[in-house]
């Protein structure tokens, strides 16, 4: 027993020593690049303000060395290659692949609170060891801001510049612009645009063709006006509740019983209700354009517009009309239009066994065939 208490404190007492030896390791890390990171700053300021660059890199490797790789290391370099007009397309890349454009815009907002200085001692791994509003910060951001609007630079070296020099918002309207459209950073942010509208409940606005492959064409060719909310695109698994508008040319009449009576009539109006269920089964690349391939299935109802109803009391009515179940499966393909909506194609099949209703009395086609044209906003 002795011996199992033993060993229990032992392992304890390694566990705690370890932890602690760890925790001060951390801490003795931390305050020697605190330190590196002050002397690398105080260099690397004056060389900005001098625009002499004669030690740049060798304070770069020193800092890198020291301390890592960070956000204001990269930042550091672009500005430096910019101002010596020496290309900067890959440094560009690998900051925005980084994820450190993310890393600015949260130190650029963290830095406007009151107590910036406790959010960068709360996160001063993550913002490299420099200081929010630190000198380093405001001498990159005036050079970035003499440079922005100079004549012969490239679209990314110009947002570049408004990136470093700007709020994250009068940044992020520039590269938008359509003048930017095919640049590296300009494709970056509309990326980003896309991935984060596509989080959200979307509005689909549809029309199209629909009729029956048979010989029996009681309703008519018609056109689909349609509206659906559909939903997230950044998933793979996707919906939509939908109601669409059926508006038949040239139906014919059909025997339907209500009011107690046989009734021929024609519908020149069909309601659908329903709801489909898709998977993103694979974005295909055409040109510059990522098609979007999902196969639908959905079920919902058809509601018959016969124009029959009868008054039941003063301001009470009673309409009549068939109700039959619709089930529905195709394929849908859309492409990216503007900065954050779809524009799509949609091919599908028609279940509509419309007999089901015992009231109608004529026989009516169950198997039909429609394509829409949709814009997903």
């Amino acid at each position: 027993m002795k011996k199992i208490i033993f060993l229990i404190l032992f392992l304890s007492s390694t566990f705690l020593y370890s932890q602690v030896d760890s925790t001060s390791t951390f801490y003795q890390d931390s305050i020697r690049c605190i330190s590196v990171t002050q002397l690398v700053e105080d260099s690397l300021v004056s060389q900005f303000s001098n625009q002499q660059f004669t030690h740049f890199f060798p304070i770069i490797d020193y800092w890198i060395d020291s301390c890592g790789y960070y956000e204001p290391t990269l930042r550091s370099i672009i500005m430096e290659e910019l101002i010596l007009r020496n290309p900067i397309d890959v440094a560009i890349s690998d900051y925005f692949e980084a994820g450190y454009f993310d890393v600015l815009k949260n130190r650029k907002v963290d830095a406007q609170e009151f107590n910036y200085y406790d959010f960068y001692l709360d996160n001063i791994v993550y913002y490299g060891y420099l200081p929010l509003n630190s000198k380093l910060d405001s001498v990159i951001q005036q050079r970035a801001m003499e440079w922005k609007d100079s004549t012969g630079l490239l679209p990314d070296e110009h947002l570049i510049c408004s990136l470093f020099s700007d709020d994250y918002y009068t940044f992020e309207n520039k590269a938008i612009k359509k003048e930017y459209k095919n640049s590296y950073i300009g494709k970056y942010i509309r990326k980003l645009y896309r991935e984060d509208r596509d989080k959200y409940i979307g509005l689909e606005i549809s029309t199209g063709v629909f009729g029956s492959y048979g010989l029996n064409q009681t309703l008519g060719i018609s056109q689909i006006l349609g509206i659906a909310f559909t939903g997230p695109l950044s998933e793979k698994l996707t919906g939509d509740f939908h109601v669409r508008f059926r508006f038949s040319y040239n139906p014919k009449e059909f025997n339907f019983f209500a009011m107690d009576q046989l009734q021929s009539v024609k519908s020149h109006t069909v309601v659908n209700l329903g709801a489909n269920v898709g998977y993103r089964i694979l974005d295909l690349p055409i040109a510059s354009k990522k098609v979007i391939i999902i196969p639908k299935v959905g079920l919902g109802v058809d509601l018959i517009n016969t124009g029959l109803y009868e008054q039941i009391g003063e301001e009470e009515y009673n309409y009549y009309y068939p109700i039959t179940l619709h089930v529905k499966m195709g394929i849908s393909a859309m492409v990216p239009f503007f900065q954050t909506s779809y524009f799509g194609l949609g091919f599908y099949y028609h279940y509509i066994p419309y007999h089901w209703d015992k009231r109608l009395r004529s026989k009516m086609d169950s198997n039909y065939l429609s394509g829409e044209i949709f814009w997903r906003i």
